[in-house]
């Protein structure tokens, strides 16, 4: 799997103190016109989250409020997306099941 890294501009983005990082993270991609992670195709053998957030150097649950999670105020948080190159990779179907074995006659 081939991968990339791209930097992009910071963004300063005025958020609730009760926002999740699930939140933050939505509102990033609407900035960026980033296709939302719903859409985004699966890839067989891939289930890594696509998208993360990072504070302090360690990665935030996206489902608890970033106050609970030490950051407030003017805090600097990074969003990771995943973008995957799927050269060689097969993209997963709606029908396929990789728990079930077919057995070919």
């Amino acid at each position: 799997m081939a991968t990339k890294t791209d930097n992009l501009d910071d963004l300063t983005i005025d958020i609730d103190d009760k926002a999740t990082p699930a939140q933050l993270l939505k509102t990033v991609a609407q900035k960026q016109q980033w296709q939302p992670v719903e859409e985004l195709l699966p890839l067989e053998g891939f289930s890594e989250p696509w998208e993360r957030l990072i504070f302090q150097g360690r990665e935030l649950s996206p489902e608890v409020p970033l106050s609970e999670q030490g950051v407030s105020g003017n805090a600097m948080v990074v969003a990771v997306r995943r973008v995957l190159i799927a050269d060689g990779w097969k993209l997963a179907g709606p029908d396929d099941d990789s728990s079930e074995d077919e057995e070919e006659f």
